[in-house]
């Protein structure tokens, strides 16, 4: 199965990245996106592992060695997962 980001969901990854990069550093920013980037490539074998999402025909998975990051996608069509979104826990989620 495919994995495919939008737009936002890169969008996302990005500001999370340079938020950490502003408060710690550089490593500690890219290695906290590597984890948010290796668990969402787990969709691609196991595509049903996260929980339902809040937004009906979405799912939402914790991200297991972060567990304060939770990432929105759907499954498309058995085809492919469709990453929407990646929040911290503290953010108010809007799909």
């Amino acid at each position: 199965m495919r994995v495919r980001w939008t737009s936002r969901a890169a969008n996302d990854l990005k500001t999370i990245s340079s938020h950490i990069e502003q408060q710690r550093n550089l490593v500690t920013a890219n290695r906290v996106c590597r984890i948010i980037y290796n668990s969402v490539q787990i969709l691609r074998r196991f595509p049903e592992s996260g929980k339902p999402g809040i937004e009906e025909g979405t799912r939402e998975l914790v991200v297991p060695a972060m567990p304060s990051y939770v990432v929105a996608y759907k499954v498309v069509h058995f085809e492919a997962v469709q990453i929407l979104r990646i929040w911290h826990g503290a953010q108010e989620r809007r799909q």
